[in-house]
């Protein structure tokens, strides 16, 4: 045991020796088999400059990711994209998050061959989508997946996290086939005869978003091989829709090998960098100042003043750091597992905004733990998170 923990130390010396303050380690906490999980590790391979560590969670279950939990303050989904004691929660927050740090190639390319590298018009059409994907369409989907045999263990917590019971998703399977076909039509319609959603070169951020349903119900769920209803709308829809997810995978094959990290190596990490965030505030009617205490809600207002235990997971508390019409981040300072002992440290958490609903706790404006003690120079910090400017015509 104390040699695994010399050669663990060791280990974690060579990654903190390999990246300065401004270029902490990059690392991908993901689940393999995961349709969010695949469409964040295409968005990274999209990103052919970064470099970035991995950390596969094998359960999805409460109480199977105990360190994610501790960096993201309960929070338990996956995809999250840890950058030293800087947290992204989901897939569009790490979207928006490398395109802000990590300009080129761009995740939201132009449609045209003399255009700009990125496209503000596309951007914003690809966040669009992805709030009708994930929020609306994926709810519609998930009894082609509870209808064929969940896991025992996996029930409970599938009805809380979906607000959908086992004996329940049969009664919409017919409605579930419906959504995935009228699905399939206007993608195929949208894509034509074009490579990809937005006649683009390389795949768009769209494409990556768009695909992630249809890589679910095909080869994620099998619902294509168990239901001869999706099997004829596969059959049909296919043509034009194989070819176009095989060119997608295609473009998002990694160039590096990866790193495989433990748990307990993404919590080291993250207690030896300082937050690389900006403070600020873009008023988007929310009334929220920097230091203000709140929850931040994934499942959205619904949760709000129930039981936490009755909920899939816990609100995440922390202070409000940053905030825009688009994302909020908390700053919440923690005590992590250090060895035997625990060090305290911050970290920040980041949301993207939509499903997710904020509470207020209280007025602590004028609480400073919101704001690190000792924060690096400003000249190493990168500009605030998400504004429409960040993208040019």
């Amino acid at each position: 045991m104390m040699m695994f923990g010399k050669l663990q130390a060791a280990f974690m010396a060579r990654i903190l020796a390999t990246h300065s303050a401004t270029a902490p380690p990059v690392i991908l906490h993901h689940r393999i088999g995961s349709a969010f999980s695949k469409r964040a590790r295409q968005t990274l391979a999209l990103k052919q400059n970064v470099q970035f560590y991995q950390c596969i969670h094998a359960g999805d279950m409460p109480g199977t990711r105990l360190a994610l939990s501790e960096l993201a303050g309960g929070y338990r989904r996956v995809p999250v994209l840890q950058v030293g004691s800087d947290v992204y929660c989901g897939s569009d927050t790490i979207a928006w998050y490398l395109e802000r740090r990590h300009a080129f190639p761009s995740l939201f390319p132009s449609s045209e061959s003399s255009g700009p590298p990125s496209d503000i018009k596309n951007a914003s059409i690809g966040t669009i989508l992805h709030e009708y994907v994930d929020q609306i369409l994926w709810p519609q989907l998930v009894p082609l997946r509870h209808s064929y045999k969940l896991p025992e263990s996996q029930k409970a917590d599938r009805e809380k996290l979906y607000k959908m019971t086992g004996e329940e998703a049969p009664k919409h399977l017919s409605d579930a086939r419906a959504a995935f076909a009228k699905y399939c039509h206007l993608l195929a319609f949208q894509l034509g005869p074009n490579n990809f959603i937005h006649n683009t070169s390389a795949p768009h951020w769209s494409d990556l978003v768009m695909s992630t349903p249809v890589h679910a119900v095909v080869n994620g769920w099998k619902v294509v091989e168990k239901d001869s209803e999706v099997s004829s709308i596969w059959s049909h829809y296919g043509r034009i829709l194989k070819p176009w997810m095989e060119r997608i995978n295609r473009a998002c094959e990694t160039t590096h090998d990866i790193i495989q990290l433990t748990p307990a190596d993404t919590l080291g990490v993250a207690m030896n960098y300082q937050s690389l965030e900006q403070p600020g505030i873009m008023n988007c009617g929310d009334g929220l100042l920097v230091g203000n205490e709140v929850e931040v809600y994934p499942g959205g207002r619904d949760d709000i003043g129930k039981n936490p235990k009755e909920l899939p997971e816990p609100p995440v508390r922390g202070r409000v750091y940053s905030s825009s019409p688009l994302h909020i981040t908390l700053a919440r300072k923690v005590s992590l597992r250090d060895g035997d002992g625990f060090k305290d440290v911050q970290l920040t958490v980041s949301f993207m905004r939509g499903r997710l609903a904020t509470k207020k706790l209280g007025d602590t404006t004028t609480n400073k733990s919101a704001t690190p003690s000792s924060p690096p120079d400003t000249s190493t910090k990168q500009k605030p998170f998400i504004y429409p400017g960040d993208l040019k015509r």
